[in-house]
């Protein structure tokens, strides 16, 4: 019984290392990134967390919503995040989710259609990330 105690305690000790030097952890079932401008996809959704405060994030997706031709659909917002939907030329909705996190610390996640589109996905976060680097919004280390 003894040996079994400390097997488990080695397995679990031998996960938790490769948690931390991996920098990302499944909790729940879903991925948690750690780190600004780390990417990840999860249920169809790119996640990404911008060093920028919340409403300069929310003006750069309503910029990349115009400068990507999509029309706005519809929005909620209060003082911690909202929700943007577009709809794409093909009639497809884009919903970007945004979250203040703190001041300078704002995720965005982008999902397109039901099941996803990452490659669209990583289109938008780019130009999010452009229109907020070139407006001189994000932050340092970012």
């Amino acid at each position: 019984m003894k040996q079994w105690r400390s097997r488990a305690v080695m397995i679990v000790a031998s996960m938790s290392v490769a948690v931390v030097l991996s920098g990302c952890a499944v909790l729940g079932g879903a991925v948690v990134a750690a780190g600004v401008g780390t990417y990840y996809w999860a249920k169809g959704e790119l996640t990404r967390v911008y060093a920028a405060n919340y409403d300069s994030t929310w003006q750069a997706v309503l910029d990349t919503g115009k400068e990507l031709d999509l029309r706005l659909d519809r929005y909620t917002r209060d003082k911690l995040g909202g929700e943007i939907a577009f709809i794409r030329g093909d009639g497809e909705e884009v919903v970007v989710r945004v979250r203040s996190l703190k001041e300078d610390l704002t995720e965005i996640g982008v999902r397109i259609g039901t099941f996803g589109d990452r490659v669209a996905s990583e289109r938008i976060h780019y130009t999010v990330y452009r229109t907020l680097k070139d407006k001189g919004q994000i932050k340092t280390g970012a």
